[in-house]
């Protein structure tokens, strides 16, 4: 619809969204090495993705089309299956911040999983699970 230049008003509650990330948030305590980790992540993703751009084509146009779209997620920050989105849309925030807003927006528009599929069998897979925009909203009261 979006492509269409319909955004029709969507509430998502808990969509699942899982990442190495999800990991990484669980086995690194200190903030500041895992912000790091993430900045580190984000490059090294982006410039992988780009290495192998033969391998693995990215949606770009799609990504920006969608972007114009902005549902409201809800999370639950105790939910193992919707909890990577609050951390990827802070990453998000935290490249914008330290001027690397190009290497976060690329970064983003691709996953591990897909380049891995593209390169293991040679099949460009598209992360749909990445949602560029969006109202996010915490639930902080217990389940």
């Amino acid at each position: 619809m979006v492509k269409l230049g319909f955004h029709l008003e969507t509430y998502l509650f808990n969509p699942p969204f899982s990442s190495v990330g999800t990991t990484l948030e669980l086995l690194i305590k200190n903030k500041i090495l895992k912000h790091g980790a993430k900045i580190v992540g984000s490059a090294l993703k982006a410039g992988l993705s780009l290495t192998l751009k033969g391998h693995h084509h990215t949606e770009d146009n799609q990504f920006s089309v969608l972007s114009s779209w902005i549902p409201y997620l809800y999370v639950n920050p105790r939910d193992p299956i919707s909890l990577e989105y609050i951390p990827y849309f802070k990453h998000r925030k935290t490249m914008k911040c330290i001027s690397a807003s190009r290497i976060g927006k690329y970064a983003t528009q691709i996953s591990l999983g897909s380049i891995a599929t593209s390169c293991a069998l040679w099949y460009s897979s598209k992360p749909y699970h990445l949602i560029p925009t969006a109202y996010l909203v915490i639930n902080k009261y217990k389940s």
